[in-house]
């Protein structure tokens, strides 16, 4: 499997000869929710599971003269692809951030 940098993306020739793109995220989270007082970012402190499509997430303002608290709610609005993996196909693990990697993220031997 041939891995080509071009960019701020990361392309890998699959076996079939599809290119699969991995966008690697650069610059200014735009994904931070914003306190609606004051405009700090506000940091997501913890969450839970409403139902299968939704879920309510808890938020603090960063700002330490705000500190303002509230709830925003996350939903699946609908799913845009129904993408199958391709047989034989595999990611190098290079690709993804430590962080990211699936089940195996920490590896803590007790």
């Amino acid at each position: 499997m041939a891995m080509i940098r071009m960019n701020n993306r990361n392309r890998v020739l699959l076996p079939n000869g599809d290119i699969l793109t991995v966008i690697v995220n650069i610059g200014e989270n735009t994904d931070m929710m914003r306190c609606l007082k004051c405009g700090a970012v506000a940091r997501t402190r913890t969450s839970v599971r409403l139902s299968e499509r939704t879920q309510r997430n808890y938020h603090q303002c960063q700002n330490m003269l705000c500190g303002t608290c509230f709830t925003t709610l996350q939903e699946v609005e609908k799913i845009l692809t129904d993408a199958k993996p391709t047989e034989g196909a595999e990611l190098p693990r290079e690709l993804f951030h430590p962080n990211h990697l699936g089940d195996d993220q920490m590896g803590l031997d007790f």
